[in-house]
């Protein structure tokens, strides 16, 4: 049951892709990337012609981006893909109020070193504040108006002052950000293929999420080796997290389970809740805008930190998740 859900997702997937690509590409010779302000460089050269000449590229950095099953394969994808179409590129990923450095592409060692303990504030006047409420790439000058000072200077030594930033979304919210620039060589940006990247990743991601739910709500179950297989230990035995969102909270805030276990994260309050929940690095296993006394069910399926995070009042949760435990609610540290 489950592989026929995730072969329809598949295939939704690929129809929503040929429609973004066809949306994309008829509206590049109409309205470029927006302006952060004023003082935005100049125009890049015809982004109609651009994504023409770069069609063949384009699709097989869709294709790639298509590939991959697991989020953080996803987002390799794209950045790799995206480093042929600007001089440097790098991810952010959202994570909290702010905006973090993932990886990048084409940077030197020493830049990279710096951009991980940046992060650019998502709230406050800036590129990352209008890609990430506009939900549209940004193109403007690379400056203290545009960024944080700090990553101002760590992104300093292209050609040109030029900087695009182009939001990856996800259920109408932007989950991450691809920063590109010319690098080295001045007026290698082609924004159109970028924008159209990232609007397929927001896609995959989102079809990537709902593959895992499906799996969940209906797991492939083995055949049985006998007519009257041996009872399992209780230890192995699927067990449930429940955590409600109550007042504005996470109850409990914070758990230990086993492998495995199923979460079943409902909404108590009497306003919707958008909640997305990431495991370690990945930029999310799920997201969902839950109704009042509506679920998100997820299976914890892999040891490590599972966090949950509540874009509207910044609610905060983690699931320590351990090979074969017992569930212990328990305190944010």
């Amino acid at each position: 049951m489950a592989q026929n859900i995730a072969g329809g997702l598949e295939h939704l997937l690929e129809d929503l892709v040929r429609r973004a690509v066809r949306d994309a590409i008829a509206e590049a010779g109409i309205s470029g990337v927006g302006t952060a302000s004023s003082s935005a460089p100049a125009a890049a050269p015809s982004a109609s012609s651009s994504a023409s000449s770069s069609l063949p590229l384009v699709n097989r950095a869709v294709s790639r981006v298509l590939q991959p099953t697991g989020q953080s394969e996803i987002m390799a994808a794209v950045l790799q893909s995206a480093s042929g179409f600007a001089g440097r590129c790098a991810l952010f990923v959202r994570r909290g109020e702010g905006f973090s450095f993932w990886r990048g592409e084409g940077f030197a060692a020493e830049t990279v070193s710096d951009l991980k303990s940046l992060s650019a504030p998502a709230r406050q006047p800036g590129a990352f504040k209008e890609a990430a409420e506009n939900l549209v790439g940004v193109s403007t000058v690379r400056n203290a108006e545009a960024l944080p000072s700090a990553m101002v200077s760590a992104l300093a030594g292209a050609a040109d002052d030029a900087l695009y930033l182009f939001p990856i979304v996800v259920q109408g919210r932007a989950v991450a950000a691809l920063y590109a620039d010319s690098g080295s060589n001045a007026g290698s940006v082609e924004s159109s293929a970028l924008e159209i990247l990232t609007r397929v990743t927001g896609l995959s991601l989102e079809t990537a999420a709902g593959r895992a739910a499906a799996s969940a709500a209906h797991p492939v179950m083995a055949p049985a080796e006998s007519s009257a297989p041996a009872e399992a230990p209780a230890s192995d035995a699927l067990q449930f997290l429940t955590i409600d969102i109550h007042r504005k909270s996470f109850e409990p805030p914070s758990a230990t389970a086993g492998q495995g276990t199923k979460l079943v994260l409902t909404n108590r309050d009497t306003i919707s809740h958008p909640v997305y929940i990431r495991f370690e690095d990945e930029v999310f296993l799920a997201t969902k805008i839950i109704k009042p006394e509506a679920s998100l069910t997820v299976i914890l399926d892999r040891a490590g930190i599972y966090k949950l995070f509540e874009s509207t009042y910044g609610l905060k949760g983690r699931i320590d998740v351990q090979k074969s435990l017992v569930i212990v609610p328990g305190k944010v540290d």
